[in-house]
């Protein structure tokens, strides 16, 4: 095989600057694979670089994406854990609504046993046919107590009075 670069491998591309003539050398064929893929690194490289460029932030769009899952997946825990207390609000309010309104006392709400306010109301008739009606003073919900028992035994207090009055 003929080299046709002066001071170079066989089948090297061809870089010697033109002849102070102003002609071009002579062009030399690539021979073998490592000599072509010598000759397309640096394009191939360019490519690549231009190539990968939009999606150089693929690693924080990955991360973000990773940390809004994680976020979702704790608002939907906490979100069936409301909709979970918010249906045993419902579900005590419609027991107390249907024990008054069924005749039975304010106590015996939380025994009512039932899913839907139907199954509440027939387990709330049947209870109240069982305890044989109840008068309606004990349907009214029990207020707390904040004032402590009157007495009518005032006489100590009037005695502490007088002894400070003199008399």
């Amino acid at each position: 095989m003929e080299n046709n670069n002066p001071g170079g491998a066989a089948g090297a591309p061809n870089t010697n600057p033109a002849p102070a003539g102003g002609e071009p050398a002579a062009f030399t064929p690539i021979l073998t694979q490592a000599d072509f893929d010598a000759a397309i690194a640096p394009r191939l490289e360019r490519e690549r670089r231009t190539a990968i460029k939009p999606y150089s932030d693929y690693e924080t769009i990955k991360a973000d994406l990773a940390a809004a899952r994680t976020a979702n997946g704790s608002l939907r825990d906490q979100l069936t854990a409301a909709n979970a207390k918010i249906k045993g609000y419902e579900t005590d309010s419609a027991k107390t609504r249907i024990a008054l309104e069924a005749g039975l006392p304010y106590g015996m709400a939380s025994r009512l046993t039932g899913e839907t306010e139907e199954e509440i109301l027939a387990d709330a008739k049947a209870l109240a046919a069982m305890l044989g009606g109840t008068a309606p003073s004990s349907t009214t919900p029990p207020l707390a107590d904040t004032e402590p028992p009157a007495t009518g035994d005032n006489e100590p207090l009037r005695a502490f009075l007088r002894s400070l009055k003199g008399d």
